[in-house]
């Protein structure tokens, strides 16, 4: 049932679509800081995210098809950049996904490099 749901989520981060409950803007002070702040706490830790794709890993799973899955392709940044020269409010929204990612990478990558560090000195 975890896996459905990160699927799901998968899919619709990779298709640039957002949850329309989870980007409200808030409206008590104008700017949406404390809507910004709910989108960044409703979102796993990265550690937890990277940690999901390390275990997959790990089971055996393709290191470049889980870099792939994780990293945010080229062409859904380009049409983030598009919406939002249209929506003036949601550039703040899509560089907090990417950021967000970026830092799943991130960790997913040194995770990743401690191991075959690990596997040398197992040898």
């Amino acid at each position: 049932m975890r896996t459905t749901a990160r699927l799901r989520y998968r899919k619709c981060f990779m298709l640039g679509t957002v949850d329309k409950t989870a980007m409200k803007t808030d409206g008590s002070n104008g700017n949406g800081n404390g809507a910004a702040q709910e989108r960044l706490e409703a979102l796993e830790p990265p550690q937890r995210e990277a940690a999901y794709f390390y275990g997959l890993f790990l089971r055996g799973h393709s290191l470049e098809q889980l870099r792939r899955d994780i990293d945010v392709p080229g062409e859904v940044v380009s049409r983030w950049q598009r919406l939002w020269r249209r929506e003036p409010g949601s550039q703040q929204r899509y560089e907090e996904m990417l950021l967000y990612r970026r830092q799943v990478l991130a960790i997913f990558n040194t995770l990743v490099s401690l191991e075959v560090a690990l596997s040398h000195l197992r040898q």
